[in-house]
């Protein structure tokens, strides 16, 4: 499978275009209403064919009849905010401030639809205790990936809670604000609180194998992203933060150049899953980002299968 990236940089209206994979961007520079240093958790909605989720800062998960516009349920699912809420077919995660994960079940009644199936607290998952207090999570299969603002993002197993790291980030420095799958691709989104560096890592699914990061000049800090398809197939992706920018992809066979740097970072491609308990060094290194130019053609890997095979521009 061949993926081609490619961004260019173009002031018309104050917006700026690229490609990704043959995509381009528009960024709006639209200001997020509060600072990333006091961000509020999330005000989120989930919709369904009979039923809305939503959730609090204070904790709460409430359900609306879309046929009545009346409250049918309100949980007090967590101890402090919920800071995420995602839907997977019939199931609704949750997550808060204070490090836990809940799994529920829409049972589409007209009283009381919502079943909690598990409830893993932050002793399990590992997570909470930060500063800014914001946990997101982006659930596929029988795995819920977390993020809360540490280098590496947590990969909760929410039927049995077993708990596995994913380096995001090559230094303790690093922060991971959120993170999204799409197809066959996992999204992290990468800040160093040390040069403010900001990026958007890439992991083939479902082994989560490192591909490539994704920056460019002035790049905002991203705290959520969100994706779909058009109607003809092609990926569309949004990434929220200091601005807001859209990333459209465009047909395969536009010849635009772009200026967005593409790089493969040696220490996150050496990274295996681990098991919660485990520990690993970690340090800064210069040399750990390398730029890539032209051809990079993964080889195959016998015990795992194909790596997926990128033409960077």
């Amino acid at each position: 499978m061949k993926c081609g990236v490619c961004l260019r940089r173009n002031q018309r209206d104050g917006a700026i275009w690229g490609r990704m994979p043959h995509a381009h961007c528009l960024n709006s520079r639209a200001q997020v209403n509060h600072g990333l240093g006091q961000r509020r958790p999330d005000a989120s909605l989930h919709m369904f064919t009979s039923h809305s989720v939503t959730c609090t800062d204070g904790g709460k998960v409430q359900v609306w009849s879309w046929h009545t516009f009346e409250n049918c349920q309100s949980i007090n699912a967590h101890q402090d905010a919920v800071t995420s809420l995602q839907s997977q077919g019939p199931l609704v995660f949750s997550s808060s401030s204070e490090g836990g994960v809940s799994v529920w079940e829409n049972l589409c009644s007209d009283r009381d639809p919502l079943r909690l199936l598990h409830h893993w607290s932050a002793q399990v998952t590992g997570c909470g205790g930060q500063r800014d207090g914001r946990l997101t999570l982006s659930p596929r299969g029988d795995r819920v990936f977390l993020a809360d603002g540490r280098a590496w993002l947590k990969i909760l197993h929410w039927r049995t809670g077993i708990v596995s790291k994913l380096a995001n980030h090559s230094s303790i420095t690093g922060v991971t604000d959120c993170a999204h799958q799409t197809g066959g691709l996992l999204i992290g989104s990468c800040y160093d609180l040390a040069n403010g560096e900001r990026s958007l890592n890439l992991f083939a699914l479902p082994q989560c194998r490192y591909l490539a990061s994704l920056t460019w000049p002035d790049a905002p800090r991203i705290i959520c992203i969100a994706t779909w398809t058009t109607g003809s197939g092609d990926h569309r992706w949004v990434t929220g933060g200091d601005s807001l920018v859209v990333w459209e992809q465009l047909p395969s066979s536009g010849k635009q150049k772009g200026d967005v740097t593409v790089k493969r970072n040696s220490q996150l491609e050496s990274c295996v899953l681990e098991s919660d308990g485990d520990t690993e060094d970690e340090e800064d290194s210069d040399d750990s980002n390398e730029e890539i130019e032209g051809q990079c053609d993964g080889a195959e890997d016998s015990g795992s299968g194909s790596w997926w095979r990128c033409a960077l521009q």
